[in-house]
């Protein structure tokens, strides 16, 4: 749509909402005429008149009832404004023909009383006549041209000074109805342009939103079909570990394990992304120790620092306690301790923590600082502001993928605001960087109890495995019957209620692959066995797949919800603290 067309269906509408005020004021100013004229005039003329006025009032007004906003388009307009003009150009005729028929020269107060009432309607209405110039020309021309010709018919030197004071105000309100005709354009004008752009901006948007849809659909397609095999493969090779005793089989085995944990590093980044672009990551805050945290942290991420052969230092103190979401917070730790890992050849990795100025009270305004500090490269200060920018790696310029996508500080910074987490970023290029995270303080009361030993908790419990591939089963059975626990492998639900029935019911776990063959759903099987068993079992779902649809059932559920490729001591872990005595 162009602007003139914009303008005229805006006026249309205008003229439209305005037309039930003018009809009133009319037939009003009518009747007013009537009344005072009564006296002095035919009673004939003057009922005629008051009769063909009021009934183009009354015409107008019924013809145009049906140009209601929802009517008016790109089609009709033009022939509306038309219409306006027309009824507003006869309104003027008939109170011409007034100043024809009822001049008096006995009585010239009567004159004077006529262009008063004239000048008076045109001015009360001209600020709604002159949204559109032709009906406002239509009234005043056709109104005030008869006035004029009736005062130099009369001839007078009164009527000379009317007819100059009639000429001189229509030109003064023509002119007037210019200026206000102006500025009511450029006030659409400027109401269209801003219309446009925000409609640019809205498509632009949708643009956006829709690459951003198309591209979490695709992660979530192909990183589902990926995490499969990788899955199984990391679960054989977690298997095979402990049976390797020969030197070289145990060095093949282990390398074979980075290649595979560099691999799942990656994944787990585009996973984070785009489930952080969907939305479906919430922030679930508890009080949880802070030493534990790091403690679990250093476990996952001993092999590195082993490698690495860098002096760690933790001063974390066992009184520190955080209100924060475990899950997430380890996420954040983790991403920030592997980059200083990954960036520190020599010297220390410091990480510790320390209260703020306040009260102990969480709601008192105090925080919990935990800082981890190394010695690395650091960060010259002109990027410092680009590095929580996604796939930005400084020290990575022949992109080698063992030193990953660049993805780890950009998570940390929409994790830390996805829980409103402060944080300070400080580097010197060549000293090494810290970065401290400010934590809202946690109650030790409130906070759960640690499981000490989750390796004789695993131990000989019986857990059953749903999965329709059967490389994973294989892996699964075979992983579990390490930990010496009892496997029951199912590739379907009735397989699944089969095997409970032959092992007497005694079921300590559910492990469930989200999506089965035949349209079965891993949450859905889970909750049908735990009808069967009349027992809210414990239950974990496995997953390559991030659309949030499926997400978000599995997060409806009473279900731990883990994403593919799984770690065998993540998921023992997850499996210690879900059996774990109250």
């Amino acid at each position: 749509m162009n602007f003139d067309d914009y303008l005229g269906l805006k006026q249309a509408n205008a003229l439209y909402r305005n037309m039930r005020a003018l009809v009133i004021s009319s037939v009003f100013v009518n009747v007013l005429l009537l009344l005072v004229m009564w006296p002095q005039f035919n009673k004939v003329t003057l009922l005629i008149w008051f009769a063909v006025s009021t009934l183009v009032a009354l015409i107008r007004w019924w013809s145009t009832k049906s140009f209601t906003s929802e009517s008016t388009n790109q089609n009709n307009y033009r022939r509306r404004l038309r219409m306006h003009t027309l009824w507003s150009t006869l309104n003027g005729v008939t109170w011409g023909a007034a100043a024809l028929l009822f001049q008096d020269p006995s009585a010239p107060i009567y004159s004077v009383f006529l262009i008063c009432a004239l000048t008076g309607y045109i001015s009360v209405t001209i600020l709604s006549n002159t949204l559109y110039l032709p009906q406002f020309y239509g009234f005043v021309f056709s109104a005030t041209l008869a006035f004029i010709l009736s005062y130099l018919i009369l001839g007078s030197s009164f009527y000379a000074v009317l007819c100059g004071y009639a000429i001189l105000y229509s030109s003064v309100m023509l002119v007037f109805g210019r200026i206000a005709n102006r500025n009511y354009i450029d006030s659409k004008r400027l109401e269209f342009e801003n219309s446009e752009l925000l409609l640019k901006v809205t498509q632009e948007k949708q643009l956006v939103d829709k690459a951003n849809a198309d591209k979490n659909q695709f992660l979530a397609a192909t990183s589902h079909d990926l995490r499969q095999p990788l899955h199984a493969m990391g679960l054989y090779i977690d298997a095979l570990e402990p049976r390797m005793q020969d030197s070289t089989d145990a060095e093949i085995v282990s390398k074979l394990k980075q290649s595979g944990q560099a691999l799942n590093d990656l994944l787990y980044g585009l996973l984070d992304i785009s489930r952080l672009d969907a939305g479906v990551l919430s922030n679930k805050p508890l009080h949880i120790s802070l030493a534990d945290t790091v403690e679990r942290l250093l476990e996952e991420v001993e092999p590195q620092l082993l490698e690495s052969r860098l002096e760690l230092r933790v001063e974390v103190s066992d009184q520190h306690y955080v209100y924060a979401d475990p899950v997430l917070l380890t996420r954040v730790a983790r991403n920030l301790l592997s980059n200083a890992i990954k960036y520190t050849e020599k010297g220390t990795i410091k990480i510790s923590s320390a209260r703020t100025a306040g009260s102990s009270d969480r709601n008192s305004g105090s925080k919990t600082e935990l800082a981890i500090e190394d010695t690395g490269v650091g960060v010259p200060e002109d990027k410092i502001d680009s590095i929580f920018s996604e796939f930005t790696q400084l020290q990575n310029p022949e992109r080698d993928r063992n030193k990953g996508l660049g993805l780890g500080l950009s998570i940390v910074r929409r994790l830390c605001e996805l829980q409103n987490i402060d944080y300070r970023f400080h580097s010197q290029e060549g000293k090494g960087s810290c970065v401290t995270l400010s934590l809202a303080n946690g109650d030790k009361a409130l906070a759960p109890l640690k499981v000490k030993s989750k390796n004789s908790i695993v131990t000989n419990r019986a857990i059953l495995v749903v999965d329709d591939e059967q490389a994973i089963r294989d892996a699964m059975s075979m992983m579990i019957q390490s930990w010496q626990c009892i496997a029951l492998i199912a590739s379907s639900q009735l397989e699944a209620l089969t095997l409970i029935h032959e092992h007497n019911d005694s079921i300590d776990l559910i492990i469930s692959d989200l999506r089965l063959r035949e349209n079965e759903n891993g949450v859905e099987v889970i909750g049908a066995i735990r009808e069967e068993l009349n027992h809210e079992v414990p239950a974990i779902v496995l997953t390559g797949d991030t659309a949030v649809e499926r997400i978000e059932l599995a997060q409806a559920a009473n279900v731990v919800l883990m994403h593919k490729p799984i770690e065998a001591e993540a998921l023992r872990e997850q499996i210690a603290l879900l059996i774990a005595p109250q």
